[in-house]
C-alpha cells in the first residue's frame, strides 16, 4: 500500500516550527532583572497597592528575581502559598496569574548580580513572612529582593503605611488581614514594598513582558 503525507499535519509541521523560529520577548531578560507584577485586585494583592501606589502606571503587588542558565529562565520569589521558591518562568507567568509583567533591570556591575543571585539560590525553600515585619527566617516578596541585594545597598527601607494615601486610616483589606492573624497593624516600622522598590534610582525600566 502506497504512503500518502496527510496535507493537515504537513501544515501544523510548518506552523509550529515557524512558532519555534520566531524571537521570544523572554530574549530580552537577563539574570539579575526583576520582574514586578501586577495582579487583579483581591483582597490583599488590592490593599498592597492602594497603600503604596507611587505612580498612575505602576500598580505592583509582587515582584521576582531572574536567573538564566544556559537556556532556561528561572525566577526566584517568595510565593503566599509556597515560600521561597526557584521555578521556571512559564510556570511562574501560568501559575501566578499576573495581569501586568514589567521587567527592570538594576543600573549595577555584574559582580553585584552574581552577589545577589547567589544570596537568593540560599534562601530557596524558606516559609512566607506573611506578618510583614523584617526577620531573617521568611520572606515576603520586596523583602527578598531587598535582602539578596542589601550587601551592595541597592535598595533602602522605609517606613511601612497601611494607611490610605491622604488619609489617617488604616485600609479596609490590611485591617481584616491583621485581624484575621490576631496581630496589630505594624504601622510605622521598617520594610519594603514592590511599589517603592520599582520607584528607586538604581532601577531602569526595560519593557513589559505580560
Amino acid at each position: 500500500m502506497n504512503k500518502s503525507f496527510n496535507p493537515t499535519i504537513i501544515l501544523f509541521a510548518v506552523i509550529l516550527l515557524a512558532s519555534c523560529l520566531k524571537p521570544s520577548k523572554n530574549m530580552n531578560l537577563k539574570s539579575g532583572d526583576i520582574l514586578f507584577c501586577g495582579y487583579e485586585k483581591g483582597e490583599l494583592s488590592g490593599a498592597i497597592d492602594e497603600v503604596t501606589q507611587t505612580s498612575e502606571g505602576t500598580h505592583y503587588s509582587h515582584m521576582a528575581l531572574v536567573e538564566i542558565l544556559k537556556k532556561d529562565t528561572f525566577v526566584i520569589h517568595a510565593s503566599l502559598k509556597r515560600g521561597v521558591v526557584k521555578e521556571p518562568l512559564q510556570k511562574f507567568m501560568q501559575i501566578d496569574q499576573a495581569v501586568q509583567v514589567d521587567i527592570y533591570r538594576l543600573k549595577t556591575n555584574v559582580n553585584a548580580i552574581n552577589d545577589a543571585l547567589e544570596n537568593a539560590n540560599k534562601l530557596v525553600g524558606l516559609p512566607y513572612n506573611g506578618h510583614y515585619k523584617m526577620n531573617d527566617t521568611s520572606y515576603y516578596c520586596s523583602q527578598l529582593i531587598y535582602e539578596v541585594y542589601k550587601s551592595q545597598q541597592v535598595f533602602e527601607l522605609e517606613s511601612m503605611t497601611f494607611k490610605n494615601p491622604g488619609t489617617n486610616e488604616f485600609n479596609e483589606g490590611w485591617i481584616n488581614y491583621y485581624d484575621n492573624l490576631g496581630l496589630e497593624i505594624p504601622e510605622g516600622e521598617p520594610g519594603c514594598n514592590p511599589n517603592g522598590l520599582a520607584a528607586s534610582e538604581n532601577l531602569m525600566f526595560i519593557e513589559r513582558l505580560k
